[in-house]
């Protein structure tokens, strides 16, 4: 399978981005697609994934943008990238 930007799947299934991405797409539809309402984060986990968010959804935006030869210097990525890193006290 080829990508839009003529890249194949697997140059992409091979970064930490992607790997990210999938953790994030994962805790998001457990979420919203719930099978039991047991399913809860633990407040760990919801800083896990906020930190995650720098590599699996601006890192891999900076990939799809990057392979397309189009600007990666767009505000929603750029502030996803400089935002401060998520710290849980307990």
């Amino acid at each position: 399978m080829t990508t839009f930007a003529t890249h194949k799947i697997e140059d992409y299934k091979k970064t930490k981005e992607w790997c990210h991405f999938k953790l994030l797409k994962k805790a998001r539809n457990d979420q919203v697609h719930a099978s039991s309402q047991a399913t809860t984060f633990s407040f760990e986990n919801k800083v896990q994934y906020l930190n995650i968010c720098k590599t699996g959804i601006a890192g891999l935006l900076i990939l799809f943008r990057r392979y397309s030869e189009c600007s990666q210097n767009i505000g929603f990525i750029q502030r996803l990238l400089t935002a401060p890193d998520v710290q849980y006290n307990n």
